[in-house]
C-alpha cells in the first residue's frame, strides 16, 4: 500500500522522459507532498483518534440491567413451604451529569483542540523541513559542479608541474604536492556525487516518493526483487524559488504573541492550568448526595423512579411475585391495592482535612502557573533566537552577492588580457573556479536565508502572518 501510494505520487510530480534524460524536479513539486512527510502523518492519525475517543464519551453510554430472581420458603403453617417467588430488575441509565463526567469530556475536548493545534504546528514544520531538505540537494548538485571545476584546475596544474619537471624547472616535491591536491580534488568530486545522491534519498523519503526509476533494473512485478540491479538516477533539481518563501517578515513580538496562542504544548499547559482553577473553585468541604425516588405498589408487583446527583445516573427498577402462599402472610393488615411514596435521601460527608487539601490545591494551580510563565518565556527566547539567525541569514547573503558581484568584475577586466591571448588555460580554470565558487556560496547563502525564515515563522506558527499557504490552504 505505502509502496503504491509513493509511486502516485511520483507520478503526480512528473513522468520518467521516455528519452533517458534525468527528472527535473521543482521546489513546489516537493513542498505538495507534505501530506506525505511522517510529522503530518502521525498528527492526522492523532487527531482522529482524539476525535473519536471525544465522539464515543459525548455520547449515550448505555444502560445496565440487573436481573435478580428470589424464591422464599417459611414454616408458618407448620411445615417449610414455598411462601412466594419475586422477580425484580433493576435499570440503570447514566446521564453524564456527574462532576467527574463532565471534567472528563472537557478534558477530552481540550485534547482535540490540542491535537488540532499539534497539526498546524506538523503542517509547519514538515513545510519547513521539506524546503531545507530540498535546499540540501540542490546544493549537493551544485557542489558537483564546482568540484568538476577544480578538478579540472587541478589536472592543468598538475600537467604544468609535469612540463616544467621535465624541462628541469619544478622538483618532485612540486609533482607530489600536484599530484596530492588533483587527488584531494577527485576524492572531493567523488564524496560530492555521495552527498547528492544521500541528500535525494533523504529528500524523497520524507516527501514519501520513490528514488527508482522505472527501466532496467526495477523490481519484478511477480517477485518483487530487481533483476540486474536498481537504477537510481538523480533528478536535476531547479533553482530554489526564494521569491515564493518570504514575502513579509514579521516583527518579533507579532511572532511571538502567534506562538504563545498556537504553539501546542503552551495550548496543553493552558489546559492543564485551567483543570487546576476548575478543581480548585468546585472543591467543597461538604459533599452532598441528593437522591430523590418514586415508588409505585401494588399487592404482587412495585416500580420505582430514581435519580443521584452526584452519579448522574437513573435508576428504574421494577418487583413482580408472580406465586405469593395466602397461607404464609401473618400480618393482619389489609395490603391496599395501590400505593404511592415519594423519598428524598441526602447524604453528605464532612472532609476534617479540607483545608490542607485547598492548600494543596492552591499550589497546584500556582505550579501550573509558573509552568506556564516558564513555557512562554521559552518561547519568546526561540522566536528572538530565530529572528536573530533570520537577520544573520541576510546579511551573509548580502555579503555573498557582494563577492560575486567582485569576482565577475575581476573576471570582466581579465577580458582584454584573454582577447591578447594572456591568459593560460590554467588561468582561465582558475577563474572558472572563482567564478563558480562566489556563485555556489550565493545559492547557499539564498538557500540558508529560505531555512532560516521558514524556522522562524515554524516556531511561531505564523504563516498567515508571512502570507504564505501550505497546499493551498493555511494551517
Amino acid at each position: 500500500m505505502k509502496r503504491s501510494a509513493a509511486l502516485a505520487a511520483l507520478v503526480c510530480i512528473a513522468s520518467w522522459p521516455a528519452s533517458g534524460e534525468p527528472l527535473v524536479i521543482s521546489q513546489n513539486d516537493i513542498l505538495a507532498h507534505i501530506s506525505n512527510h511522517d510529522l503530518v502523518r502521525q498528527a492526522q492519525l492523532a487527531l482522529e483518534l482524539r476525535t473519536s475517543t471525544l465522539s464515543a464519551e459525548s455520547g449515550w453510554q448505555g444502560a445496565s440491567m440487573a436481573l435478580l430472581p428470589t424464591m422464599r420458603y417459611d414454616d408458618t403453617t407448620g411445615e417449610i413451604l414455598l411462601a412466594e417467588t419475586a422477580v425484580g430488575v433493576d435499570f440503570s441509565f447514566p446521564l453524564g451529569t456527574s462532576t467527574a463526567e463532565r471534567e472528563k469530556r472537557l478534558q477530552t475536548s481540550e485534547l482535540v483542540l490540542i491535537a488540532r493545534a499539534d497539526l498546524e504546528d506538523s503542517l509547519g514544520k514538515a513545510y519547513a523541513d521539506l524546503f531545507s531538505l530540498y535546499a540540501a540537494s540542490y546544493s549537493a548538485q551544485e557542489t558537483m559542479s564546482v568540484m568538476e571545476k577544480e578538478v579540472t584546475l587541478a589536472r592543468l596544474r598538475l600537467d604544468a608541474v609535469n612540463q616544467k619537471s621535465l624541462r628541469g624547472l619544478a622538483s618532485v616535491s612540486d609533482q607530489a604536492d600536484a599530484e596530492a591536491e588533483y587527488q584531494a580534488a577527485e576524492e572531493s568530486t567523488i564524496q560530492a556525487r555521495l552527498d547528492s545522491r544521500l541528500s535525494w534519498f533523504k529528500l524523497a523519503s520524507a516527501a514519501g516518493l520513490e528514488t527508482v526509476r522505472p527501466g532496467l533494473g526495477t523490481p519484478n512485478a511477480e517477485h518483487g526483487t530487481p533483476t540486474e540491479g536498481m537504477v537510481f538516477d538523480l533528478p536535476v533539481f531547479v533553482r530554489p524559488d526564494l521569491d515564493a518563501i518570504i514575502k513579509t517578515a514579521p516583527q518579533p513580538g507579532l511572532l511571538m504573541s502567534a506562538a504563545k496562542d498556537r504553539n501546542p504544548a503552551v495550548l496543553a499547559q493552558r489546559q492543564k492550568l485551567a483543570a487546576a482553577t476548575r478543581n480548585l473553585e468546585s472543591y467543597s468541604s461538604l459533599n452532598l448526595n441528593i437522591t430523590p425516588r418514586l415508588l409505585y405498589a401494588m399487592p404482587s408487583a412495585s416500580a420505582s423512579l430514581g435519580y443521584g446527583t452526584a452519579s448522574g445516573v437513573i435508576t428504574l427498577g421494577t418487583d413482580w411475585s408472580p406465586y405469593i402462599n395466602s397461607a404464609s402472610i401473618t400480618t393482619k393488615t389489609q395490603t391496599p391495592d395501590n400505593s404511592f411514596s415519594v423519598s428524598i435521601g441526602v447524604s453528605g460527608s464532612i472532609n476534617p482535612n479540607a483545608a490542607a487539601e485547598k492548600t494543596t490545591l492552591q499550589a497546584g494551580v500556582r505550579l501550573e502557573e509558573l509552568k506556564l510563565l516558564a513555557l512562554e518565556q521559552g518561547i519568546e527566547l526561540s522566536i528572538r533566537s530565530k529572528y536573530a539567525a533570520y537577520l544573520e541569514a541576510k546579511d551573509s547573503f548580502a555579503e555573498a552577492e557582494r563577492a560575486e558581484r567582485l569576482s565577475r568584475e575581476n573576471s570582466a577586466a581579465n577580458q582584454a588580457r584573454r582577447a591578447l591571448g594572456q591568459l593560460s588555460p590554467e588561468d582561465e580554470a582558475a577563474e572558472a573556479v572563482l567564478l563558480g565558487r562566489s556563485s555556489f556560496n550565493v545559492e547557499k547563502a539564498r538557500s540558508l536565508l529560505g531555512q532560516a525564515y521558514l524556522g522562524m515563522i515554524s516556531a511561531s506558527n505564523a504563516w498567515d502572518l508571512a502570507g504564505l499557504s501550505i497546499n493551498g490552504a493555511k494551517p
